[in-house]
């Protein structure tokens, strides 16, 4: 029957591209991560993260959560992080965590032709979701002047209209805005960045709301709350997403018509941030170790 020999041949091959996937993962994983002894102290207790910080979180929840997806049989889909200017990619590259030397660069941009230039070199229209965090600094030339981070979160994007006057590299979506110091949300300049990068990606002014998360408890944690925002995010979207594929139904909202991972960004409590913070810390620290050792 050629029809049964099709799906066997299709099923040996499924097999072995999760093979090779779970391969790549595990040499991945044995890779030492190259990165400045000085970003293991930002992650030490008390210190504020730099951008040399996301970054390096950045791409170690990448490479987890393409780890997580390639083992997934019949389930081939990526996750990439420009935070070291390496992608790490399956397939079609649905979600971004953006760089935030990027997203500070982006939001402050005011040239359209460099716009373009940014957006195409973003792939937005790829993209499912963006994770874009958010430095308050208000010095264009130093983006770790600021003093406070926050998220921004693009998703639900809208495919371009062919005659709609809408260019397609653009991420025409929901926005919405996490905030663990909520209290500065008025006085602060992290929200009218976040507006003006969600504007910049979506090519024309939207609309930003406000989301529900739990709040920090001292002034040097925020970007530790947005690295663990953005891996609960993350994988809640991508989660959704898989169980979409046998249920027919794709969505990421919670009955009272809020994202899903809302739900958990209010119970993230303080133990828990210092927990994320710890376990970065000392796999920087190994990696200075073995560097150490090496030479």
């Amino acid at each position: 029957d050629v029809g049964l020999q099709e799906a066997i041949c299709a099923s040996l091959q499924e097999a072995a591209e999760q093979r090779q996937r779970q391969k790549e993962a595990a040499q991945r994983a044995r890779q030492p991560i190259s990165v400045h002894p000085d970003v293991a102290e930002t992650f030490a207790p008390f210190q504020w993260l730099s951008d040399a910080s996301i970054s390096f979180a950045y791409g170690r929840l990448a490479a987890s959560n393409a780890d997580a997806i390639a083992a997934e049989p019949g389930w081939s889909r990526s996750l990439s992080s420009s935070a070291d200017g390496v992608h790490r990619k399956t397939s079609s590259e649905e979600v971004l965590l953006m760089d935030p030397a990027t997203a500070f660069w982006l939001a402050a941009q005011d040239d359209p032709k460099h716009v373009d230039e940014a957006r195409d070199a973003l792939r937005l229209q790829d993209r499912e979701l963006v994770l874009c965090p958010i430095n308050d600094s208000i010095d264009r030339g130093r983006a770790d002047a600021g003093t406070h981070w926050t998220l921004l979160v693009g998703w639900d994007r809208k495919e371009a209209k062919p005659n709609g006057g809408e260019n397609a590299s653009c991420f025409s979506g929901r926005f919405r805005y996490y905030n663990s110091l909520a209290s500065n949300m008025q006085r602060g300049n992290s929200f009218s960045q976040a507006r003006a990068l969600a504007s910049r990606l979506a090519g024309k002014n939207v609309q930003v709301s406000v989301g529900a998360c739990a709040q920090q408890t001292n002034g040097f944690d925020c970007g530790v709350y947005v690295l663990l925002f953005s891996q609960i995010i993350a994988r809640t979207f991508l989660q959704a997403r898989s169980q979409a594929t046998s249920s027919g139904h794709n969505s990421v909202q919670n009955h009272l018509g809020a994202p899903k991972w809302e739900d958990q960004l209010t119970l993230v409590t303080p133990k828990e941030v210092t927990g994320h913070r710890g376990l970065h810390h000392q796999v920087l620290l190994d990696s200075v170790r073995t560097v150490a050792v090496g030479a």
